[in-house]
Formats: C-alpha cells, sequence, structure tokens
C-alpha cells in the first residue's frame, strides 16, 4: 500500500460491514433468542460471523423492514486493544463513538489466550439513510440485557470468563 495515506488504510481496516459466512444451521442460538424475546419491538438479529478465531465479531439486531437498530460488536486480542486505545476515554466519559451520542452499553471479559481483556459494546444505531433511528426509543435496560446476553454467549464460545458490565460516567 506504498503512497497511500496510513490514516486511510486504518478507517478502511475497520469499516463496519457485513461478511458473507456460510452457517450451516442459520443463526445462532443467541440470535434467535433475541427474536424470539425481542419481536414485539420489532428487533431481531442478523448475524455476521460466527468464527471463533475472528478478532471481531458483528451481530445487529434488526427491525422487520431489515434495518439495523441496535449493533453488538465483540473485539479479542489485538483488536481489543486497537479498539480500546482509540475508544475507552470516549467510553469512560459516557460518550459512544461519535464523542456525543449516549445511547450505548459496554462490558470486558477475561480470555485466557489472551493478556488482553475481551471488549463487547452495544451501539444504538443511527440510519444516515432515512435520518433516523430505526428503533426509536433507546432502553438502557433492554442494552444491558441484550449486551450481556450477547458477551456471555460469546464468552462460552471462545472460552473466557467474567463477564463484566462496565458504568459510565
Amino acid at each position: 500500500m506504498a503512497g497511500q495515506d496510513s490514516r486511510r488504510r486504518i478507517d478502511l481496516a475497520f469499516v463496519d460491514t457485513p461478511l458473507v459466512v456460510d452457517i450451516p444451521a442459520g443463526q445462532r442460538s443467541c440470535e434467535r433468542a433475541v427474536g424470539r424475546r425481542y419481536d414485539r419491538w420489532k428487533v431481531s438479529a442478523n448475524s455476521t460471523n460466527q468464527s471463533s478465531d475472528a478478532p471481531q465479531t458483528n451481530c445487529y439486531l434488526v427491525t422487520k423492514t431489515g434495518k439495523p437498530g441496535y449493533g453488538l460488536y465483540a473485539y479479542y486480542g489485538a483488536a481489543a486493544k486497537d479498539f480500546l486505545t482509540s475508544e475507552r476515554s470516549h467510553l469512560e466519559k459516557g460518550y459512544g463513538p461519535t464523542g456525543s451520542d449516549q445511547d450505548y452499553a459496554w462490558a470486558t471479559a477475561t480470555c485466557l489466550q489472551s493478556a488482553q481483556s475481551a471488549v463487547f459494546v452495544l451501539y444504538h444505531l443511527y440510519d444516515r439513510d432515512t435520518d433516523s433511528y430505526p428503533v426509536p426509543h433507546y432502553s438502557m435496560s433492554f442494552a444491558a440485557f441484550a449486551l450481556k446476553a450477547f458477551a456471555d454467549h460469546e464468552t462460552t464460545q471462545r472460552g473466557c470468563t467474567a463477564v463484566q458490565m462496565m458504568s459510565r460516567a
């Protein structure tokens, strides 16, 4: 990538886009459970990656129209370290990725295969195409419940332990 702006390479490395993953059994059990429990609020899961070796796992809770309303993200190893390097101060001060939004929840877990704690984040997603939130009402209790369920499932899959919900300022 000689001659390219190094910042552009970093931006492209973390583009949040769904991956095409062959899942013979369909959705994972945690994603099916979210759909069953929260269907009345028109929230369901749109899975993107279930590889146990991936440094990042994304799961989207989507509306019945297919618009992502919440994003659930798990970061492991170097990806977790990079995420915390860029986002920790925002999260600890009570702000999400844009520095002004407060509709998020986050957690960590201990993973034996890495000195770096795993990081789990839920964001209330904004749709720039419609200039609105696909899920108009953000619920802190729902966010905490959904993130805890996602983190518990991920830690079980990866052999991690001790999910710790983090507080905001």
